[in-house]
């Protein structure tokens, strides 16, 4: 039986057949744990590297760029209503200085070889570079040379609960007002803050930011020279740099004229080449004037300028500051604020006089000076009323220009509502100016009407990341400083910019504003429309074989849209004074590369051959010829033509008269051109006449128009084919999602009762949502069109 056992193999080893499967189950579950595991931790420490260089990437980022994010108080130690929440920068107990300069401009005076008059001190001069636009796309420099009229402390030892109500005497000279550019910027006032030495140490010094504290420096970035400056003097001329300041100067019209040999008014004859525009909204004074040197026969003696009817315009110097500008009957409370404000505010744009000696209220719109306050006039019962604050305007159709400032303010503790006088009350004044012997200055008190607690918030509650999304502060180009006065505490445009900045530096409006919701949605819409959508777009016609499914007129439509949109951008430079990016065209014709393969497709051309290395240059990207139409494109074709296109014209149509009647330019429109010329003259983001603004509400109806038209259009046509076409499944079923998130938050905002959180969307965020929403429900419902070309429909 051994022998038997022992009998050798008639097989080798080799041949026998191994059963795979049971080696794999008895030795491979060894290897195929090692590379999960591998794997496994490979991913663990790629994510602990991310999550590492993510959390350097944001301590850096808060040190440097967001230094206030930890004097910034928790949400629930937020108060209500409060205009910021980083107020521990400077609190109750911190004291400070408020200064004063007074500026005169004599770069004219002194280049057709005039001079100064002689004072007991000599005159310091300063000397500022500044760009001025020399073409369409070229930036010149400028060299302004500005006299100190006045320099010196208006308030000492300030806290936020101060208010600076001095009157300072000013000896303003003459002959700098006689020269060819006189403007708003010719006399100017400036204002800064300096802290005592011994918080400056404890408020340490921040860099990188758009205020600086530290030992005897200013709170603002310092100027190039302030090394050969002393300390004091720069400090003065800190907020100078970012542009705040306040214009004293205006022309006044007056009731005299100067008459010819017959008795009548004598008209103007205005040189062209000396004519400068002039700070006011009445049109004699937005019109270009005439110096006249001779003083003979002046009435009481005083200079005088000829307005281009042949009026005589007396010299009108601001005896108020420009803090809380606005004068207004009406005070809005928190609660009521929506229904008040718009009656107000149309009844005041229909109230808009542009008449010499007419009403001598300046419209709302162009002065958003304001914060809300809480009152307790009683216990257990408050009122929110808004107050002036220190900001500037950067949009006609957001929320903050449509609040006004009220003309009383009731105080606790007193019987009687007190008066809040603004400049406005004063503007019609002439103030009284008298003219020394040699008749070389003009004498007149400067009342100054300050609230210390505005100026500190505008000078420390600034947010700080001004690098991440808009540019430092810089000095403003020639003749500006009347224009953009405040832009040291410039609002940023509504949307993401602004809750950016309180999301990164921890700021909050009030104790339930969370703007993380906000910045999500904005990274979102910003994501897609920016990213992901011209990606799939482009995606999705350059692999389309055919254009079966299609409405071919929608899609020419869609063309032309994103067409004349590019055209529009490049003449942003005329209109709207921006500048030309190559950046941006780089991107915005990156954008349009798919229109190229959407013709192509519509076209039914048959495109070129892929390119090869081989003799690239012997041949024609642009050789597109005709190819035969498939089955599904003969029968598009078919039920395109059956359509009636008339209701699409008349949809059309009516969509641009809903998009124009709900724009909120709309309700702030005046009766005259000249309404619409304010103390920038117009240099705002919304226009310089309301024909211009009409153009651009036109051009944004029938943009958005022809945009819904089209969706509406395709959604239709698909309807008809019980098919789905014109982008992306995906496409069609994200766009609606991240279109009503973002409106649903900005709605949310609005249902806050916050009003600084009141962002402007109309009835027309409807159809932002409700016109995709088609088109998804379409995407999910109908089956997709197989790209298959003629010569293999017989395979189909």
């Amino acid at each position: 039986m051994d022998a038997e056992q022992q009998e050798p193999l008639v097989f080798h080893e080799s041949s026998i057949p191994v059963d795979g499967a049971a080696k794999k189950r008895s030795g491979g579950g060894g290897l195929h744990c090692c590379a999960v595991t591998a794997v496994v931790l490979l991913a663990l420490l790629g994510g602990a590297v991310v999550l590492g260089i993510g959390y350097l990437a944001r301590q850096i980022i808060n040190d440097t760029m967001y230094p206030t994010r930890t004097h910034a108080l928790a949400s629930h130690h937020a108060q209500r209503f409060n205009a910021s929440q980083v107020h521990p920068l400077i609190d109750a107990r911190s004291t400070f200085h408020m200064h004063a300069t007074v500026w005169q401009d004599v770069t004219d005076l002194l280049a057709r070889g005039g001079s100064l008059p002689e004072r007991d001190t000599p005159w310091e001069l300063v000397e500022t570079v500044l760009p001025k636009r020399s073409g369409l796309l070229a930036l010149d420099n400028y060299t302004r040379t500005e006299a100190i009229v006045y320099e010196g402390q208006i308030g000492g030892d300030l806290t936020l609960a101060d208010e600076v109500h001095t009157s300072i005497s000013l000896r303003v000279p003459i002959a700098p007002l006689y020269t060819a550019n006189l403007g708003p910027s010719s006399l100017r006032a400036t204002f800064s803050l300096s802290v005592p030495e011994h918080e400056a140490s404890e408020l340490g010094a921040f860099r990188n930011v758009s205020y600086i504290f530290g030992s005897g420096l200013p709170m603002l970035p310092r100027r190039k020279d302030s090394t050969l400056r002393p300390a004091e003097s720069d400090l003065n001329t800190a907020l100078a740099d970012v542009g705040v300041s306040a214009p004293l100067l205006e022309l006044v019209p007056s009731p005299w004229f100067r008459a010819n040999a017959n008795g009548d008014p004598m008209a103007s004859t205005i040189n062209m080449d000396r004519a400068s525009a002039m700070f006011s909204a009445h049109p004699a004074q937005l019109r270009f004037l005439n110096p006249v040197i001779s003083a003979d026969t002046q009435p009481e003696g005083m200079p005088e300028l000829l307005g281009y009817r042949g009026n005589i315009v007396v010299p009108h110097v601001r005896t108020r500051s420009r803090i809380g500008i606005v004068r207004s009957t009406d005070v809005f409370e928190n609660a009521t604020y929506q229904a008040q404000h718009f009656a107000a505010q149309v009844d005041a744009a229909h109230a808009c006089s542009t008449r010499v000696g007419g009403v001598c209220e300046r419209a709302y719109r162009k002065h958003p000076f304001e914060t809300m306050l809480t009152f307790e006039p009683e216990e257990d019962k408050e009122v929110h009323y808004y107050a002036p604050v220190l900001t500037q305007m950067h949009l006609l159709g957001s929320a903050h220009s449509k609040r006004r400032i009220p003309k009383h303010l009731p105080l606790p503790g007193e019987p009687l509502a007190q008066a809040l006088r603004s400049n406005a009350s004063a503007q019609c004044e002439i103030p009284p100016v008298s003219l020394d012997d040699k008749r070389e200055y003009m004498h007149f008190d400067w009342s100054i009407y300050v609230s210390a607690h505005q100026v500190a918030r505008a000078s420390l509650a600034e947010s700080a990341s001004t690098t991440f999304y808009r540019a430092k502060p810089a000095p403003l180009r020639q003749g500006e400083e009347g224009d953009k006065e405040i832009v040291a505490n410039t609002i940023a445009d509504m949307g993401m910019a602004t809750s950016m900045d309180r999301f990164m530096t921890g700021d909050r409006y009030h104790a339930s504003d969370r703007p993380g919701r906000l910045v999500a949605s904005s990274l979102a819409t910003l994501v897609w429309n920016d990213i992901a959508d011209p990606i799939l777009l482009f995606v999705y016609w350059y692999t389309r074989a055919t254009s079966a499914g299609l409405w071919a007129e929608a899609q020419w439509a869609h063309i032309a849209l994103h067409i004349g949109g590019f055209f529009l951008w490049l003449l942003r430079p005329l209109y709207a004074e921006a500048e030309f990016s190559l950046v941006e065209l780089f991107f915005q014709l990156l954008g349009l590369v798919y229109l190229v393969y959407q013709v192509s497709t519509i076209l039914q051309l048959e495109r070129p051959p892929k390119f090869s290395a081989a003799k690239w240059w012997k041949r024609n990207p642009l050789a597109f010829r005709r190819r035969r139409l498939t089955r599904h494109e003969r029968s598009s074709i078919a039920i395109a033509r059956s359509i009636n296109k008339t209701p699409f014209y008349i949809i059309f149509g009516l969509i641009v008269v809903f998009q124009i009647t709900t724009d909120d330019r709309v309700l702030h429109w005046a009766s005259s051109d000249e309404c619409f010329i304010d103390d920038a003259r117009g240099t705002q983001q919304a226009g310089t006449s309301s024909t211009l603004q009409a153009a651009f509400i036109g051009f944004a109806a029938i943009g958005a128009s022809l945009k819904h038209s089209v969706e509406l259009a395709q959604a239709w046509f698909n309807y008809r084919n019980k098919t789905y076409a014109g982008t992306f499944k995906i496409t069609a079923v994200t766009q609606p999602v991240v279109a009503a998130t973002l409106f649903a938050t900005l709605y949310a905002e609005r249902l806050s009762k916050h009003t600084s959180n009141s962002y402007p969307l109309g009835p027309h965020a409807i159809l932002e949502v409700a016109v995709p929403a088609i088109l998804a429900a379409q995407a999910v419902v109908y089956p997709g069109i197989k790209q298959v070309k003629d010569k293999d429909e017989d395979n189909e």
